[in-house]
């Protein structure tokens, strides 16, 4: 089958023809139908990749398709799990084992014992993928109803804003929330925050260089969108009182921004990893007595939540359509941030299919 690999060195996709996978005795094989391209994935195609001594992989850790095959003790072990059942998959790859400090707190999303799927453990860039039967999310619905892009983005893009917002943030009715960037994740914050946590007031802020940004964050449910050079002028000239700031982006200027605009007492978290590092202005925050908190991704019983908050029509992630055969093009369209939301390479029948339905 043909995959897309990180190679060490590459600056892109490399494509690579592979074996289809045999799934180990608990694992299941999934045929892939969607996969979402997110940056985090540009850090490893860098001169410094972010994890060293990886092997060869296949990338690609936003995931949904149909189970094809069982391990040979998977149905002994997971009885709700059969071929033909459509999947999520949860990439963060937890070994969720009592032992384990991070999983046994709950906290599966933090869990080093094993590689992310599409890090270090060939990922949903292939035709075939195969995991360990623990991680798949049955997606109770049908392919019509909840199409496998949405399903693929619900695992990191609608997952890790959903996780910041409601677990670490603690957005409770009456916040008022400043998301700071408005791509892959921002996006599906900005519905977050407004239509699952009730914020009072959510204000969007586009970092980067389209027009179009705000008016998509504005149409997406935001109260207010504005370039980051307006912000501190309009909460001033507002009275607004910001009680969580969420930086998606994660760069000096993002999070000096959500710094000095959070009221005192607030919460500042941070999502992205754009730069290896920012200034930390000691004086504000003790001054502030700001809260500073990092946030990853979320956890296997988050991703439940997030997908029936999808099928109830809370939050709906933008996605750009993409064939899997062109997805070396598609991942350098998101490098140069041609789109709002989410490039989706599709399984190329899926992808067909839908272009028919279209016409």
């Amino acid at each position: 089958m043909q995959a897309y690999r990180w190679i060490p060195g590459a600056t892109t996709l490399t494509p690579c023809v592979v074996p289809i996978p045999t799934p180990k005795d608990d694992e299941v094989l999934v045929k892939v139908l969607a996969s979402g391209m997110c940056h985090t994935d540009l850090l490893f195609l860098g001169p410094n990749p972010p994890v060293p001594d990886l092997k060869p992989t296949t990338m690609g850790h936003e995931g949904a398709g149909v189970i094809v095959k069982l391990g040979t003790r998977v149905q002994d072990l997971y009885p709700d799990l059969h071929e033909n059942l459509y999947v999520a998959i949860h990439a963060r790859n937890p070994c969720f084992l009592d032992t384990c400090t991070a999983c046994s707190a709950g906290a599966d999303n933090i869990c080093n014992t094993y590689y992310p799927i599409g890090v270090g453990v060939d990922g949903c860039y292939a035709p075939y993928v195969a995991v360990r039967a623990q991680i798949v999310v049955p997606v109770h619905s049908d392919l019509a109803t909840f199409p496998p892009e949405q399903a693929a983005v619900a695992t990191d893009a609608v997952l890790t804003p959903w996780h910041a917002l409601k677990t670490v943030a603690g957005v409770t009715p009456g916040h008022t929330v400043l998301i700071l960037g408005i791509g892959g994740l921002g996006s599906n914050a900005v519905q977050i925050a407004k239509n699952c946590l009730d914020a009072k007031y959510v204000i969007a802020v586009a970092v980067d260089e389209r027009e179009s940004s705000n008016a998509t964050a504005m149409s997406l449910g935001a109260d207010f969108a504005m370039k980051p050079n307006a912000l501190s002028e309009f909460v001033k000239g507002r009275n607004i009182v910001i009680d969580v700031a969420c930086d998606m982006v994660g760069i000096p200027e993002t999070f000096s921004l959500a710094t000095s605009v959070t009221r005192p007492r607030g919460t500042v978290i941070v999502v992205g990893m754009t730069a290896p590092k920012v200034d930390f202005f000691v004086h504000e925050a003790v001054a502030k007595e700001l809260t500073v908190r990092g946030s990853s991704w979320g956890t296997k019983r988050e991703l439940q939540e997030v997908i029936d908050a999808m099928l109830q029509g809370k939050i709906t992630p933008l996605v750009h359509r993409r064939p899997m055969s062109a997805a070396v093009d598609a991942f350098e369209e998101m490098r140069r941030h041609k789109v709002v939301g989410r490039v989706v390479v599709l399984a190329d029948d899926i992808s067909a299919s839908s272009e028919r339905s279209r016409l």
